[in-house]
């Protein structure tokens, strides 16, 4: 397992958003090369990791992308959520390749998540991939949500 502070471990453990607020807004370069760590780690813990995972996409640092991606084989369906949501945060290529691949998640909930995070990408490839979803994902949730996204963006 990844070595951890004693603060980060604790804070990791308890889940809580205003503690997740906290490491987010410190910033520390040591409490995000142990988050990373956490994430690469195969033997973590998943909840912690899937915490590191949420609170690296806070840190708006795009190099953590591979590491969100080659972690996803072996999240569970709340990781993945957790995983497309970072990767909308982060944006870039690899992020977007990794998101258009959960949009066809068999999970309609990661999938939704999907669409939320291509929009929040809002590239021209990131809407074109929202667009095709609301036309023929199997789940009328994740196709309202497509369109409701795509129309939101037509009134701006």
């Amino acid at each position: 397992m990844a070595t951890l502070s004693d603060e980060l471990a604790l804070q990791l453990e308890s889940e809580c958003g205003h503690t997740y607020e906290e490491i987010v807004a410190r910033k520390s370069v040591e409490d995000y090369r142990q988050l990373r760590s956490v994430v690469q780690d195969d033997k973590e813990d998943i909840k912690r990791r899937q915490s590191a995972i949420h609170l690296l996409g806070r840190f708006g640092k795009n190099e953590v992308v591979p590491d969100i991606v080659a972690a996803i084989p072996r999240l569970d369906e709340r990781g993945l959520i957790g995983a497309v949501d970072a990767l909308g945060q982060l944006g870039g290529k690899e992020a977007l390749k990794a998101l258009k691949r959960q949009a066809k998640s068999k999970s309609a909930d990661v999938r939704r998540f999907a669409v939320s995070a291509l929009d929040r990408i809002g590239t021209k490839e990131a809407l074109t991939e929202i667009t095709k979803i609301a036309r023929a994902d199997e789940s009328g949730f994740v196709r309202t949500k497509a369109r409701r996204l795509l129309k939101r963006r037509a009134e701006k």
